[in-house]
């Protein structure tokens, strides 16, 4: 049941942000989004930049998530077998959320070299291995 509800959480957790977002840019204009002349609270340039544009990104939590989905899923897959349609349904909404996030949401991604993908593929690989031995425990038992 965890695993269906963490595959819709990727939409909840980016209509509360946009929400946000937007309630904080109208009660900052006063609430007068439609004139022509757009007003604002904000003093300096910052405070309005920081207002205006996105969130930073932050890599850690989805590589969390990803990784979270897919350990549950090898970890009690043998036992659990409808935990692999759902894990690749949450995958797919991930990559949904993440190719609009960075579209429309986010500032520009910082610049970032390979080793937190290349950390990462190494702990995934341990993925497989955790699968057979809690796939044997979990079939072999009685």
């Amino acid at each position: 049941m965890t695993m269906a509800i963490a595959s819709f959480m990727p939409y909840a957790g980016f209509m509360i942000a946009v929400v946000t977002k937007l309630l904080l840019r109208a009660q900052d204009s006063s609430f007068t989004c439609f004139s022509k002349v757009p007003k604002t609270k904000k003093i300096t340039v910052s405070q309005y930049e920081t207002l205006y544009s996105g969130p930073e990104v932050q890599f850690h939590l989805k590589y969390s998530s990803m990784m979270y989905m897919v350990f549950v899923t090898f970890t009690h897959g043998i036992a659990l077998p409808i935990l692999f349609p759902i894990s690749c349904f949450a995958m797919c909404n991930m990559y949904i959320i993440e190719k609009l996030q960075f579209a429309y949401f986010y500032r520009q991604p910082p610049l970032l070299d390979n080793s937190l993908n290349d950390s990462s593929l190494r702990i995934l690989q341990k993925a497989p291995l955790f699968m057979l031995c809690f796939g044997y425990w979990q079939l072999g038992n009685r």
